[in-house]
């Protein structure tokens, strides 16, 4: 891949062109390999106790449609207050983002799902209906999920702070943004940005909210990190703010149950309905293990967000200690279960997690998985129990040692 291991923009690709998620392609087997200090879980770790969850139900496992126990869209339309017709349950959170492009570059023409009627040339032709624009950083699957639609994506940007670039929130770069929006049909963001942790700006949000809104632009927002903020008070989900506007999550990331792969979209009816036709199409069907053992869970997803509070309170002092000894101005997102940071040296990211990271027996993920600026930056988390955070700790003084 000579080392191009970000996520890749451009023209549509098929068959042999598709470009790899290097990101996964890396790190899986990583994790297969049992590093003894794990750094690099971006979600939450917490053991659900199925067995209790599901007591009296496992032999119902594959009868959940038969049996008529209702539809899962409930369950998150009660969550998020909205309608459950707003709402389409598919596989994670990829296949929402994937499912929310096939409906919101539909049928714009019509002026039914928000934004300007009154746009410059034919949609059909002058090629907006065919191009997205994708945020860098971020993460490949969401990125590149549009190329394999036969869309064209372009990029922009989302910077640091120029003085303290690892300890103050990330904003958008407006002007390039600016110049992007009346050339694309719909643009994709993760407003928990995937490696820092920051949450988009109010400002920024209000600014997107707007500038989509006034190009015709269907914004549709990777909300996959975005219920971490809710015991802090800052969620604000983009599928309040219009129309125009599509929240995609799941319970993947803050509620530790990835491997059920379940999650959702939130938009419009019009564009819900041309989303839940597209998973018909593609799908069919949820899978009624994962929809029983979703609703087992459900009552309790608070056990979840608790559980972030708490390891922020007990593992981030431990981090903070760890890089204030090496120098290293770092200040924590005011929520989540991530941060990156700029490393000291001249060693790439990926060249220390290859080296000292094996060598000290750490985990940890390089910047470049999610943007080519970001060759020095290591994210890191804090989503494990806390005496593995600390035994974790003194692995990573040790690596940073030896960088100096």
């Amino acid at each position: 891949m000579d080392g191009e291991w970000w996520p890749q923009v451009g023209a549509p690709v098929a068959g042999g062109d598709i470009p790899p998620v290097a990101h996964l392609d890396w790190y899986i087997p990583k994790l297969g390999q049992g590093y003894s200090h794990d750094l690099s879980q971006s979600g939450l770790m917490m053991d659900w106790d199925w067995e209790k969850l599901l007591e009296g139900q496992v032999g119902q496992l594959d009868k959940w449609w038969s049996l008529g126990k209702g539809d899962p869209s409930e369950l998150v339309a009660e969550l998020e207050g909205v309608s459950p017709d707003r709402v389409v349950c598919c596989a994670g959170a990829t296949q929402a983002v994937q499912l929310a492009l096939m409906a919101a570059l539909e049928s714009r023409g019509k002026g039914s799902r928000g934004g300007s009627d009154e746009r410059d040339g034919d949609n059909g032709s002058d090629g907006r209906m065919t191009r997205v624009a994708v945020e860098m950083p971020s993460y490949s699957p969401v990125t590149q999920s549009a190329r394999l639609l036969g869309l064209e994506t372009v990029p922009f940007h989302r910077h640091p702070d120029e003085e303290r670039p690892s300890a103050s929130p990330w904003h958008l770069d407006r002007d390039p943004l600016s110049d992007i929006l009346p050339t694309v049909g719909a643009l994709i963001i993760t407003p928990v940005l995937n490696p820092c942790g920051w949450s988009l700006t109010d400002e920024d949000h209000a600014w997107l909210v707007a500038a989509t809104a006034e190009h015709g632009v269907m914004l549709i927002a990777d909300e996959v990190y975005d219920h971490a903020l809710r015991p802090e008070g800052l969620y604000k989900p983009f599928f309040a703010e219009g129309e125009h506007c599509i929240s995609v999550s799941s319970l993947t990331k803050c509620h530790a149950m990835g491997n059920l792969r379940f999650g959702w979209l939130v938009a419009s009816k019009a564009v819900a309905q041309a989303a839940q036709r597209a998973f018909r199409t593609t799908s069919a069907l949820l899978s009624s293990p994962v929809i029983t053992m979703v609703a087992a869970a459900w009552p309790h997803l608070d056990r979840a967000l608790e559980r972030i509070t708490m390891l922020r309170q007990v593992n981030l002092p431990l981090l903070q200690t760890v890089l204030e000894k090496h120098e290293i101005d770092w200040a924590p997102p005011p929520a989540g279960l991530f941060g990156a940071f700029e490393l000291p040296g001249e060693m790439s990211a990926f060249e220390v997690v290859e080296t000292l990271g094996k060598k000290h027996d750490l985990l940890a993920v390089p910047g470049c998985m999610f943007d080519e600026s970001l060759d020095r930056w290591l994210r890191v988390a804090w989503s494990i129990p806390a005496d593995k955070f600390t035994a974790a700790m003194v692995a990573l003084d040790a690596l940073l040692s030896d960088l100096r």
